[in-house]
């Protein structure tokens, strides 16, 4: 529900402050006092294209701020903005002569896109054909959905979308398999080459450190001597020494027992020291391996080489890409398996889409039929005939298929008895569309739930008993909600819970509207006006206090 609108340097206004409650408001006044522009700068808040016009003359931009309190289905996008639904939601906008605007959304930097969004949840806007529904055909299947059982829809929607899942597999098979043959001889190529060296994880290092060593091996052998004997070949190397000590230890240990330990941690010592021993014989051993060995191992390594530079630096690469290949060359050689797999698959999800559209195709056409009937009493009660509204409902070709259904709905209007229905978006006037969307939110379950309804232009051509069956409509509709209504007829403007009036005066030499409540006195003399059509007279205020009294709009 709209709580609070300013407005500030927009159209005519300077600036305008303006609270609203829920029920049934009015906003009356004399034409080009400014009423619309209530309604402009509202849209203007709620993603409506700016419009250079809508700054007030003199002025470098407008902004309008609104306050709302959060719907339910507001909530959901309220969690993905990370906003506290215990504040109020405050929407504002602003749009300046260079054709630059900002927004905010409970203060924080949004988009034009968001306040779209959140608007389709706050407000419906009907009059001048703006932010109207019934304009964008795509749009009018949600009426009718509203009558049809939520589990058939979403039965549709799951086998559409699989549908479209199993059909963007089987394309990018096809383009990875056509991609694949062009490739195939190159992958077989880069396969036979990697196959045939073969490379193994870390081999080029130690090919590296072996080759070293051969090179050094004069060197190095020198060295492995020295240390074996050092160690364990000469009479006083280390490792029998260390054993004579270790055992006078052990022998001594009878008298302090902390020798034992010690005695421990040398022959621990000896055993590393053999382990040394040991492997420095071996490596004496090896060292003195052939030039032919030398030259193999240099082949190998150039070879290792080759395969780093070619792929990325490092043989886990090289590797990886052996992996890939031959994966890739696998699902080359089970291409025709896989394509008949998923060609099977779409085929299921083909006929799974057909019956489930049936399904819907067949429950829409039966809402068509309920809500065509159930509108001919509201329709003819507004004035415009029984049979004004019609709904051509279709079965698209099987390609034009879409995410909302195998059909394509839309509104038509027959204005006159003996003309043809027409498109509303092509034939209804302001006026008629808001009469239309009334009854449709009159006969809807639930009324549909959005919070805020706006009508202007609603009384267009209408007066008399119309007048005031659309006014009983509205005091219906705005129950338990908020309706407000820009009107000039005294019936509607009576049944309202709540009275504004908008009226131009003159500062400094301009003319800007003001917006007023009106207590009960004040509301009596508006209406007075309205009845008169002009100047209120004793007899007309005699019957607007009736029209109140009698919370009547006849």
């Amino acid at each position: 529900m709209l709580t609070e609108l300013a407005i500030r340097n927009f159209a005519i206004a300077d600036a305008l402050d303006l609270e609203f409650q829920s029920g049934l408001l009015a906003i009356t006044g004399e034409t080009g006092a400014g009423k619309s522009l209530l309604v402009n700068a509202l849209a203007f808040v709620l993603g409506e294209r700016a419009q250079a016009e809508w700054i007030r003359t003199g002025a470098d931009r407008c902004e309008v701020t609104a306050v709302f309190t959060w719907p339910r289905d507001s909530l959901p996008m309220a969690r993905e903005l990370g906003l506290d639904t215990d504040e109020p939601l405050i929407l504002r906008r602003e749009f300046t002569t260079a054709g630059r605007g900002r927004v905010w959304v409970c203060d924080r930097p949004s988009s034009v896109a968001t306040l779209r969004r959140l608007g389709k949840t706050l407000c419906d806007l009907h009059g001048q054909h703006q932010h109207q529904w019934l304009l964008d055909p795509q749009a009018h299947v949600a009426y009718l959905d509203a009558s049809v059982d939520p589990g058939v829809r979403e039965e549709y929607r799951q086998a559409f979308d699989q549908r479209e899942r199993c059909r963007a597999a089987l394309a990018a098979a096809r383009d990875e398999i056509a991609d694949a043959a062009g490739q195939k001889e190159f992958w077989e190529y880069q396969q036979r080459e990697l196959e045939r060296i073969d490379p193994r994880p870390d081999e080029y290092e130690e090919l590296t450190a072996r080759r070293d060593r051969i090179k050094h091996a004069a060197q190095l052998g020198g060295l492995y001597h020295l240390i074996e004997a050092e160690l364990e070949a000469a009479d006083d190397s280390v490792v029998p020494r260390l054993d004579q000590l270790s055992d006078r230890l052990r022998q001594a240990s009878q008298f302090d027992s902390e020798l034992s330990g010690w005695s421990t941690r040398l022959s621990e010592a000896r055993e590393l020291l053999e382990e040394v021993a040991r492997e420095s014989a071996g490596r004496r051993d090896t060292a003195d391996e052939s030039p032919a060995a030398l030259e193999k191992i240099e082949a190998r390594l150039h070879a290792l080489y080759g395969l780093k530079k070619k792929f990325g630096g490092s043989l886990e690469n090289a590797i990886a890409q052996r992996d890939r290949l031959a994966e890739r060359l696998a699902r080359v050689a089970d291409a025709d398996h896989t394509l008949k797999q998923l060609s099977g698959a779409l085929s299921e999800a083909d006929e799974i889409v057909s019956e489930a559209g049936g399904k819907l195709f067949t429950a829409r056409s039966e809402a068509a039929a309920r809500l065509c009937d159930v509108l001919r009493k509201p329709l003819s009660r507004l004035g415009l005939g029984r049979d004004a509204i019609t709904l051509r409902h279709r079965e698209l070709p099987r390609d034009q298929w879409h995410s909302d259904g195998p059909d394509q709905v839309e509104f038509l209007l027959c204005a006159n008895p003996n003309e043809e229905p027409r498109p509303l978006t092509r034939v209804a006037s302001g006026g008629e569309l808001s009469r239309v969307m009334l009854a449709l939110k009159s006969v809807l379950p639930g009324g549909d739930r959005v919070g805020t309804l706006v009508f202007d232009e609603i009384d267009s051509g209408i007066g008399g008993e119309t007048a005031t069956r659309v006014a009983d409509m509205l005091a219906g509709l705005a129950k338990g909600r908020q309706v407000l209504v820009i009107t000039h007829l005294h019936q509607i403007a009576a049944r309202a819970d709540r009275q504004w009036s908008v009226d131009k005066k003159t500062v400094r030499g301009r003319s800007v509207p003001v917006v007023v409540e009106l207590d009960s006195e004040s509301r009596i003399e508006a209406l007075g006006r309205l009845i008169a059509g002009g100047a209120a007279t004793p007899q007309s205020r005699a019957a607007a206090r009736t029209l109140v009294d009698n919370g009547s709009g006849g």
